[in-house]
């Protein structure tokens, strides 16, 4: 409802620009990830599924920019993909265990380190934001 509302919003010949937390960035591997549960962020989103709502409302796409994971992202990227192979996967939720929060504040530290290694930029992971620029015709 909120998106068909912001469709209203928009002139003809006009843009609708939505920036959301993407769901497919490194935060979507991280376990524990306390920032991305209600109510800071109660959904996240694709570009396929901003895509598809565009369609529904016959929008087409402008543009798109997904950023890349810079600074402490990366080190968290890094953390959370070496915490979730010593885990044996992504697991969603939130774990206390004690050895859980160790492991996973090892992880962060070494990930620090890792993000210090040069990297082109094709392999840098996507990063927390996805924008579009969407027109109505």
């Amino acid at each position: 409802e909120f998106f068909v509302d912001c469709v209203r919003c928009v002139r003809p010949q006009g843009k609708l620009i939505i920036s959301v937390p993407n769901a497919d960035g490194f935060m979507s591997v991280r376990e524990n990830n306390y920032l991305n549960y209600p109510p800071h962020h109660v959904s996240w989103w694709t570009l396929t599924s901003l895509l598809y709502l565009a369609r529904e409302n016959g929008l087409t796409l402008a543009a798109c920019h997904v950023d890349r994971a810079r600074g402490d992202e990366l080190a968290m990227h890094y953390g959370a993909a070496l915490h979730s192979v010593l885990r044996g996967g992504v697991r969603r939720g939130i774990r206390n265990h004690p050895l859980d929060r160790a492991l996973l504040k090892l992880c962060d530290g070494l990930g620090k380190f890792a993000k210090l290694i040069p990297m082109p930029e094709v392999l840098v992971p996507h990063g927390h934001s996805l924008t579009v620029v969407l027109s109505k015709p």
